[in-house]
């Protein structure tokens, strides 16, 4: 069976093509039953006629593995702290080693919640985040690995700069091709792969996930004790067993 970015490549011509990867639980437009079987199903945007459906319960030799984009691969603590600094010089800075939960406006007295927001939510803010350290060098070996590797992110409800920004930042760091293989959804537990490698400590859904979560090593994560964890700065092949 080709691997999945090879049949994205395989798109029918004049299409764009929306990829979804779920846990198959119903019949669509004909296709045989897919109940508790894994496929990629591609559809045209345009139109939202579904094109057709393959099976990817088998994918190449290696693993389907999920990168969450911000604080994963995307270092969206230290690109907050740089941003808050700059535009608001005279108010209390919670270091990011003494972060303690994971939305940010958490952490900080209510009357600065708004100035928080308007941060995440400025044009440039997502863009120009920096890459965390080895993230991108990880991110290459597991290709060179052989697994399909997606990066699988959640956008702000204040989308209209994160979306846009979030697929240019991975144009930027890992490269033009890299932008089809983004999953951007609200609900994760909908994505079918075998590992979710991700910072937030619990991901939960609408369903019971395929994919096991090990989580990214941060401050506001360290009382989850019982999931196996990594950072690029470890030997993240031992964890992953790869």
């Amino acid at each position: 069976m080709a691997p999945i970015a090879q049949w994205i490549e395989r798109r029918p011509p004049k299409h764009e093509i929306e990829v979804r990867f779920l846990l198959g639980a119903q019949r669509l437009n004909g296709s045989p039953d897919l109940l508790g079987e894994p496929f990629a199903c591609f559809s045209d945007l345009n139109t939202g006629f579904l094109l057709y459906i393959e099976d990817v319960s088998v994918v190449g030799g290696g693993m389907i593995i999920l990168l969450d984009q911000d604080g994963v691969l995307a270092d969206f603590e230290q690109g907050f702290v740089n941003n808050w600094r700059s535009k608001n010089p005279h108010e209390v800075c919670v270091s990011i080693e003494d972060r303690k939960n994971f939305y940010i406006r958490d952490d900080y007295p209510e009357y600065l919640r708004g100035k928080i927001m308007n941060i995440q939510g400025s044009p440039g803010f997502y863009e120009n985040l920096p890459p965390i350290a080895g993230a991108i060098e990880a991110y290459k070996t597991l290709l060179d690995l052989g697994h399909e590797v997606f990066i699988c992110t959640a956008p702000l409800s204040k989308y209209e700069n994160c979306v846009l920004e979030k697929y240019k930042w991975v144009e930027k760091h890992l490269g033009r091709e890299a932008t089809k293989l983004i999953v951007l959804t609200g609900d994760k537990t909908l994505v079918m792969g075998d590992i979710l490698i991700d910072d937030r400590p619990e991901v939960e859904g609408v369903v019971t996930p395929a994919w096991r979560h090990i989580l990214y090593s941060a401050p506001y994560n360290a009382h989850v004790k019982n999931k196996k964890r990594l950072s690029w700065d470890m030997d993240w092949r031992k964890v992953l067993e790869i």
